[in-house]
């Protein structure tokens, strides 16, 4: 599908979380980037302020989606796991505010 055009979006947290929360991020989506070799695209997003895990109100707001720096292509499991996380935890933490 990438061959093709397609975007492929992950959410490596696994699930929505409360803003300020603590994210387990799982390691799924490491074997697509090994094997696609294509370079990641972390995304920073807030709609946990307005759309709350567990909760089926959706808050009126404005639910911000950025986009960071690419990851390159060929990095070990354990760094690619640990830049993703970073990036879009540290973020993250600037679109709640």
């Amino acid at each position: 599908k990438l061959d093709e055009g397609s975007t492929i979006i992950i959410f490596p947290e696994g699930t929505r979380k409360r803003p300020g929360d603590k994210a387990d991020y799982k390691s799924g989506f490491v074997g697509i980037y090994n094997t696609s070799k294509r370079k990641l695209q972390p995304v920073a997003l807030n709609s946990g302020l307005y759309w709350p895990k567990g909760i089926g109100i959706i808050k009126k707001g404005h639910i911000i989606i950025e986009f960071l720096s690419e990851i390159e292509v060929g990095l070990e499991k354990n760094t690619v796991l640990k830049k993703v996380e970073n990036s879009i935890e540290s973020a993250t933490k600037n679109l709640l505010v």
